[in-house]
């Protein structure tokens, strides 16, 4: 996330009517400000829902902007029981509630679901995941059995929403991750195999 190039108009943060004149420019000089990149700030989708009063695991959100190029709304998709619900927040209430520096910033998503339901396998039985990588970039799928090394799968070239399939031996967790961050694993049970 980073600090405005560019002014607010009044109307955009005091609310309308604002003043004609009072617009929003161009700020060349916000450059010198030892706040003008103040990110990336990692926020976790438990955390996200938490700050904003958001019920069930957050899969999405995206941001829609003012005409001074700030966050007005943020959508936040959330899976709750098996339904998709939507949220639509305010802003500043995101700014204040997470601690931000401004509403100028930007929405990177990292996020991967497991299958619905998610039961126990056989091994070596084909698994559909699918996840959502956007506004990030060098995300790949990392796999570990023992929760702590992590090797990658793949990488993630395209932006936006996808599939893959896995077939796991055992008990396996899958993430999406950049150099900078690592969104929560996805946990497929394997059940023992059995010698016959």
């Amino acid at each position: 996330m980073r600090k405005t190039s560019r002014t607010q108009s009044a109307a955009d943060a005091f609310g309308p009517p604002g003043r004609p004149y009072l617009v929003s420019v161009s700020d060349p000089y916000d450059n010198v400000s030892p706040w003008h990149n103040w990110g990336p700030v990692p926020v976790t989708g438990t955390t996200l829902a938490s700050s904003l009063g958001v019920v069930g695991r957050v899969v999405d959100a995206t941001a829609k902007r003012n005409a001074s190029r700030r966050v007005k709304t943020l959508k936040v998709t959330s899976l709750s029981r098996g339904q998709q619900l939507t949220d639509t927040v305010g802003g500043e209430t995101v700014r204040s509630a997470l601690g931000l520096r401004s509403t100028w910033f930007s929405v990177g998503i990292l996020s991967l679901q497991p299958p619905s339901p998610n039961p126990v396998v056989k091994p070596r039985t084909r698994v559909t995941l699918s996840g959502v990588v956007r506004g990030v970039a060098g995300a790949v799928v990392q796999k570990s059995t023992d929760g702590t090394t992590w090797t990658q799968l793949r990488s993630v070239t395209t932006p936006g929403a996808f599939q893959f399939g896995v077939k796991p031996k055992v008990t396996t967790q899958y993430r999406l991750a950049t150099p900078d961050d690592a969104a929560a694993p996805v946990r497929i049970r394997v059940a023992p195999a059995t010698l016959r």
